[in-house]
């Protein structure tokens, strides 16, 4: 079993992605307890999945360390593509 585990997803109308809700939910109810956790995601606007994970993982008891978030990464990996493209 793995000694850490890291979720990310972006924010989309204000939450994290139902699939990812759903997938921490499921890892709670397996008894994943004291492992360090990780959140992360990208966002345009607002930002608020990666914490809104973050709080999540702490209430399964995981040991989250603090979110991680990358504004617009996908547009900016996107065009830095285009243009070296």
């Amino acid at each position: 079993m793995a000694d850490a585990i890291a979720l990310g997803s972006s924010t989309f109308h204000y939450k994290m992605l139902p699939p990812m809700e759903k997938f921490i939910d499921s890892i709670g109810k397996a008894g994943i307890k004291a492992k360090v956790g990780a959140a992360f995601g990208s966002y345009g606007w607002s930002g608020e999945a990666p914490v809104l994970i973050a709080e999540q993982m702490r209430k399964i008891g995981m040991n989250v360390i603090d979110p991680v978030l990358f504004h617009f990464l996908i547009f900016i990996i996107t065009v830095k593509c285009v243009l070296a493209c």
